[in-house]
């Protein structure tokens, strides 16, 4: 923000870091129990808010559906912005590589 680079970050706002959860039930023998999600799940942040409060763009996409105009808007706004994707928690992404 503070070059004015007209850069577009996507977030994928899924409010945790479900990608490492393979290694946290490995080291808990496989099974997750009790209160394991306080590792790895967070509350809900609005990114797109964040970004605003900087003086970015900020553009909050909900539906799948809607992330094609966010990211026409993103390209022609002329300054730096996020897209805040919000997406399942239980979503996981295959991994480029494993532990």
């Amino acid at each position: 923000m503070r070059w004015n680079i007209p850069a577009v970050i996507v977030i994928n706002n899924n409010r945790a870091i479900n990608q490492v959860i393979a290694v946290y039930s490995k080291a808990y023998g496989g099974e997750l129990k009790g209160r394991h999600g306080e590792l790895w799940q967070f509350q809900d942040i609005d990114f797109a808010q964040l970004a605003e409060t900087t003086g970015a763009q900020g553009i909050r996409v909900e539906k799948p559906g809607a992330f094609a105009g966010a990211l026409d808007q993103a390209l022609t706004c002329g300054k730096p912005c996020v897209i805040d994707v919000v997406t399942e928690v239980e979503a996981v992404a295959p991994l480029a590589f494993t532990y």
